[in-house]
């Protein structure tokens, strides 16, 4: 995923991993509780960014998240909408990205796994996308394939150096 360090990309598994658990335990709260834990981790990535001297990027971030974090609650599906193209676009992008870089001699488990993340963001991205009858169901489907791009995250980081 880009050009995170190694702990990053665990930290990051274990946040997707984290919603994905959340998703399929707290079904009807979930929606604004995560909302507001987004807007949150957008004005952190914008502090982070201000830390690295990137004042443009810093502040769309930090102004995304109180947006988010303050809005969320009331405007949950329109944030959904906002999520899903978000995932729609960082599949895309990944997807893009593994192509362009493609490299042959890897063994079919490593494909497999790099193809995966950005496979499931499309997915994920998809389904919140068209959830509008799905109800439930479709919170519990991405509940599901969220804890699944966590744990391949999760194995990238560990073991894909081998890769």
């Amino acid at each position: 995923m880009f050009s995170m360090k190694k702990s990053e990309r665990i930290i990051t598994a274990l946040i997707v991993m984290l919603l994905g658990i959340l998703l399929l335990v707290m079904k009807d709260n979930l929606v604004g509780i995560v909302m507001t834990l987004a807007g949150v981790c957008f004005i952190v990535l914008g502090i982070v960014d201000i830390l690295g001297q990137s004042i443009p990027t810093a502040s769309l971030k930090i102004v995304c998240g109180i947006f988010v974090a303050v809005s969320g609650w009331l405007l949950v599906q329109a944030v959904l909408y906002i999520v899903a193209a978000v995932l729609l676009v960082l599949g895309v992008i990944l997807l893009y990205q593994l192509l362009k870089n493609m490299e042959w001699g890897y063994d079919w488990w490593c494909v497999v796994c790099a193809y995966a993340v950005p496979a499931l963001c499309i997915l994920i991205g998809g389904l919140l996308l068209f959830h509008k009858n799905g109800g439930i169901a479709i919170l519990i489907t991405c509940g599901i394939l969220a804890i699944l791009m966590g744990a391949v995250i999760l194995f990238n980081a560990l073991w894909r150096d081998n890769c």
